[in-house]
This record gives structure tokens, C-alpha cells and sequence, in this order.
């Protein structure tokens, strides 16, 4: 049997589990899985050129986020092969995508938005926290 550890604590600022004002998200909203657990996958993303990033879920449904008015929220959705592909302003034109990888038991992601200012030499970004979860 395989062992599953749950989520009590955050190891974030925010508790990334609690599901926040979603003004800046786009798209289907899914309540987090009953009896989750956290699959012990965390990881902290940069989205650069542009405040928006775009996904499809497991489930075929489009998201966008959208951090311009300096929201900062959580969004819950299901993931195939252990993996979230997603595209920024950097590539949200072209055919490229960036890859975000979780544990193997990761059927789930809680991934919190946040705008991060930037610097003379350097525009504002999206900052991407998220956890995987098993479900």
C-alpha cells in the first residue's frame, strides 16, 4: 500500500490550499479533492513577458490567469502524467510551452498567482507556487 502524508500546514506565506478570490482566473473552477493528500511536489515558477498565463487542463478545460490588477488567488485543477504544461507571455504566440513537473501519484494542482514587480532592466512577472496533490 502506498503511503500518503496530508496537507495540515502551508509551507507558503498564504495557505495554498485555501482557494482565494478568483477574480484574476478564467475558466472552470474545481473545488479541491475531498481527502486529498499533498504528494510531496512543491515548486515556484517565474511566467515572464506578460501578467497572463494560459493552461488546459486534464479535463480539456481552458484557464487563464491574470495577475494585471495585482490579485493574487489559488487555482485548483487536475493534471495528466504527473505534469502541467502551461504558456506566458513569452510564448503564449509561438508554439512554445513550459512544463511544470509533480511526484508520480499527482493527479491535482493548487497553484497560487501573484504579480511580482519588476526592475529597470526587467517588466513585471507572474509569480507561480503549486503543489501537487494526490486525490
Amino acid at each position: 500500500p502506498m503511503l500518503r502524508v496530508c496537507l495540515y500546514i502551508s509551507i507558503f506565506s498564504t495557505p495554498i490550499y485555501e482557494q482565494k478570490d478568483n477574480m484574476g482566473h478564467k475558466g472552470k473552477h474545481y473545488d479541491t479533492p475531498a481527502g486529498y493528500c499533498h504528494s510531496g511536489g512543491e515548486t515556484y515558477d517565474n511566467a515572464r513577458g506578460g501578467l497572463t498565463v494560459q493552461w488546459t487542463d486534464a479535463k480539456g478545460e481552458k484557464h487563464v490567469a491574470d495577475v494585471s490588477d495585482d490579485s493574487r488567488f489559488s487555482v485548483t485543477f487536475p493534471i495528466n502524467n504527473n505534469e502541467w504544461i502551461w504558456k506566458d507571455g513569452d510564448n503564449l504566440s509561438g508554439g512554445g510551452h513550459n512544463r511544470t513537473g509533480f511526484s508520480n501519484n499527482s493527479t491535482w494542482v493548487i497553484a497560487t498567482f501573484s504579480k511580482k514587480s519588476g526592475s529597470l532592466f526587467e517588466a513585471d512577472y507572474v509569480r507561480i507556487e503549486s503543489v501537487g496533490l494526490c486525490g
